[in-house]
């Protein structure tokens, strides 16, 4: 049975949804393959940053390491970043070596993380176990149970439900060696705790749709209640037409049996 929560945010949502909006797509490379591919991965602090001297070039960040999580670059880098920071700001950076002893941040931007203190407790938590899995080339169970952990926190939300989500293994890709098959392992007791998760930790982006669409048929009133909530304190703060805000009540309103007008 439907709850009754899925017709009043067929009620809220439909109404205030500017139609034929495109998909968000985001192709960012998943934390997993962050940490499988970078040659140092360190938690740093930002010093100085030096303005581009030419028209085309990124400011130049001068770092601070606090942390080594793996590698071994030396305590002051140098790198190119296109992330918006200040002096004092504490960053995870994922590097590759650079020719002679130079470093470089792997896959601008997406190796290079800003998050809140709280939030970085985690994300460093999950890079930490990463590079343990990774490094002993645990199986699936331990994999899967890093992605359940990864899906249950809004920093790491997106890396682990892209991940638990169904696609075809690349099976000559190192990096894949260890991934998971559509819904190989994945519980009820898993889809309890991603959408507990997100009850706790609530977040309208790129991954929402994700996570909808991995829950399937999984009924949690407390999860609907709360994708209707975060939903539409999204389009109060949002300028129509949002993307994020567009796919997420798509796949909302689709679990819930709700047709748009485009897809009649």
């Amino acid at each position: 049975m439907k709850p009754r929560v899925h017709v009043a945010i067929a009620a809220v949502l439909l109404p205030s949804m500017v139609f034929g909006c495109e998909f968000l797509v985001n192709e960012a490379e998943p934390l997993w393959a962050l940490v499988h591919d970078a040659d140092a991965i360190v938690l740093a602090s930002v010093a100085s940053i030096e303005d581009p001297s030419e028209p085309d070039a990124l400011p130049r960040l001068h770092l601070n390491v606090v942390e080594r999580w793996s590698g071994k670059p030396p305590h002051q880098l140098a790198v190119e970043s296109t992330e918006d920071l200040h002096p004092g700001d504490v960053v995870a950076v994922f590097l590759v070596k650079a020719e002679g002893d130079g470093w470089n941040v792997y896959d601008v931007p997406e190796g290079m993380v800003n998050a809140r203190q709280d939030d970085l407790e985690i994300y460093a938590a999950r890079v930490k176990e990463a590079i343990a899995i990774d490094e002993k080339q645990e199986g699936r169970i331990s994999r899967m149970e890093w992605l359940v952990r990864c899906a249950e926190h809004r920093v790491t939300r997106r890396d682990g439900v892209r991940e638990l989500l169904p696609r075809e293994i690349d099976d000559g890709d190192e990096s894949d060696r260890l991934s998971i098959p559509p819904f190989e392992l994945l519980t009820d007791e898993h889809r309890s705790r991603i959408a507990g998760g997100f009850v706790r930790e609530p977040s309208v982006d790129a991954a929402l749709p994700m996570l909808i669409e991995l829950l399937g048929d999984y009924e949690d009133l407390r999860f609907e209640r709360e994708v209707l909530a975060a939903i539409e304190a999204k389009m109060a703060v949002t300028a129509p037409g949002s993307a994020e805000v567009f796919d997420s009540a798509r796949a909302a309103t689709e679990r819930w049996g709700v047709t748009f007008r485009g897809d009649e």
